[in-house]
């Protein structure tokens, strides 16, 4: 309960900067309409990209002010970052939530385009996996957040931007192998989300283990 009083902080202090992820879902069914071979794979994962870079924000909102307050509240060390990666999930679905609907929308709009197959490939799956890919660059970029805690702005803005732009060339890249690659359906898919969401609990409790040895 009290990791998700510290998720509720950080969407508080986020709130303003959270309706930026209503504008990507806009661009990407601008793109899949405006296209004539759009893919909504590439729609999804555009708001991912989102959400990546919005799940960092909580970490250099914080003041040093903030940062005693929260030292009194009734918690047990650790559990303030555990908040944040639990922030980090709820951005990541969000974002995830947010694609889809507007992929929906746009197949209204436009019967011909397809959503879980390509080129009458299965790719269901990759969906999910899109996911779990996401999550491993939000643990990734809040572990890094949490040991380094660094100071300096325009260091704060490369570790949030760099992992969602390698997510995001590295997941553009791989959507032209799609028309080679076999089926990906919802099983594969799962699979793939279940293993990232363990590694992403990894980075959580490794987190948290370094900001109990600071005794945060």
């Amino acid at each position: 309960m009290r990791i998700l009083k510290f998720a509720h902080l950080d969407y508080l202090k986020t709130s303003r900067m959270n309706y930026m992820l209503l504008l990507f879902p806009i661009l990407a069914a601008v793109m899949l309409l405006a296209s004539a071979d759009g893919s909504a794979l590439f729609a999804v994962g555009y708001c991912l990209f989102a959400g990546i870079v919005l799940a960092a924000f909580p970490y250099n909102l914080t003041s040093e002010s903030e940062r005693g307050f929260l030292q009194m509240l009734p918690a047990r060390p650790g559990e303030a970052v555990l908040g944040h990666f639990l922030y980090g999930l709820c951005m990541v679905l969000a974002s995830f939530a947010v694609g889809m609907l507007a992929v929906v929308i746009c197949h209204l709009v436009q019967p011909a385009l397809t959503i879980l197959r390509v080129d009458g490939t299965d790719v269901s799956g990759l969906y999910l996996a899109l996911i779990g890919v996401a999550l491993l660059f939000t643990g990734l970029q809040s572990l890094l957040m949490t040991a380094l805690r660094l100071e300096n702005i325009h260091l704060v803005q490369i570790i949030r931007i760099v992992p969602a732009f390698v997510f995001f060339f590295g997941f553009n890249k791989g959507l032209d192998m799609t028309e080679a690659m076999p089926d990906f359906g919802i099983g594969p898919g799962l699979a793939a989300l279940g293993a990232c969401l363990g590694i992403y609990g990894l980075l959580a409790l490794i987190s948290r283990a370094i900001t109990i040895r600071r005794g945060e």
